[in-house]
């Protein structure tokens, strides 16, 4: 019995494609906490970044880099973010703060017995006074002679310290 063999040709063909992943567009949203007391640097920001490819990279206009940044006063910031790939996005934040808690004093009645007012402003309404007298009132009066001493502390708890002096004036 004869065998017949026949030679086969076996090709075979290895096809693929490489398809890059689809580019995911890079989302930041920030989001910040203002400094509580005017003049004071105590406001934070926090990105949050979803898209793009991981590990990110943050760079913050005031030369930060990283997620959070703290210790920041009143201001606008802008953040760039870069993913693995080199992609990047750009958003912006204006951090606001109330404008700084002010008491002046003004003498009311200067001849003995003498009377002042303090007149809180800035920070956050509504504030509570305490004079070295122990009043709690912004007017004092049928003072003696002396120093008085004014804290005030606003709704955020910033505080502002003043002092007056009523002293007897001397015309030669």
């Amino acid at each position: 019995m004869n065998k017949l063999y026949l030679p086969a040709l076996l090709t075979f063909f290895l096809s693929f494609a490489i398809q890059p992943t689809a580019m995911t567009q890079i989302t930041i949203t920030l989001n910040g906490n203002p400094p509580l007391c005017g003049g004071f640097a105590t406001g934070s920001i926090l990105a949050s970044v979803s898209g793009g490819q991981s590990p990110y990279q943050f760079d913050w206009s005031n030369g930060q880099t990283g997620n959070p940044i703290t210790g920041l006063p009143a201001g606008p910031y802008s953040l760039t973010v870069t993913d693995q790939d080199g992609n990047q996005a750009v958003d912006s934040i204006v951090l606001i703060a109330p404008p700084p808690l002010e008491v002046p004093i003004t003498v009311t009645a200067c001849s003995p017995p003498g009377a002042i007012t303090a007149l809180p402003s800035g920070g956050t309404p509504p504030y509570s006074l305490s004079w070295n007298t122990g009043d709690t009132t912004a007017s004092i009066s049928g003072l003696p002679l002396g120093q008085y001493c004014i804290t005030a502390q606003d709704a955020n708890n910033c505080a502002f310290i003043d002092a007056m002096e009523l002293f007897k004036a001397e015309f030669n």
